[in-house]
């Protein structure tokens, strides 16, 4: 890849002509200007100055600011009561635990929402088991 150096401040009080720095070669090999560095020591690599450091940090501290308000506000609001959970006592079954704790709903779809929450296949369920009774 080729680089292109612009040197803006004439060398002496002369402006260089186009193609005229690094002994002549500088239009053969894509140049413009002078390709000496500047005495400056940045060779073509981007120097950032202390103000520029100063707004970097500033900046990357905003965002990380804003992206942890925007994470912990929804837990700001009001929140649901945490699920219930219930051990199978014997001879206990889904229908049972959906009547009890989940009257507000249809048997079906209480007996759906406790399987849905416990990850269940089937409505088998064995005594001593744990399961989440999840809220309505």
């Amino acid at each position: 890849m080729s680089a292109i150096a612009i040197d803006m401040h004439p060398i002496g009080g002369a402006s260089l002509p186009v193609g005229a720095g690094a002994g002549g070669r500088g239009a053969a090999h894509g140049r413009v200007g002078s390709a000496r560095p500047t005495g400056r020591g940045d060779h073509g690599a981007l120097r950032v100055t202390r103000t520029g450091r100063l707004a970097v940090t500033l900046t990357v501290m905003l965002v990380a600011v804003l992206a942890a308000a925007i994470t912990f506000a929804g837990s700001g609001g009001p929140s649901s009561p945490p699920d219930r959970v219930i051990t199978i006592g014997a001879g206990q079954t889904l229908s049972e635990l959906a009547v009890t704790y989940l009257p507000q709903l249809s048997i079906q779809e209480a007996v759906a929402a406790i399987q849905s929450a416990n990850q269940l296949q089937s409505d088998r369920i064995i005594a001593g088991q744990e399961l989440v009774i999840p809220q309505p």
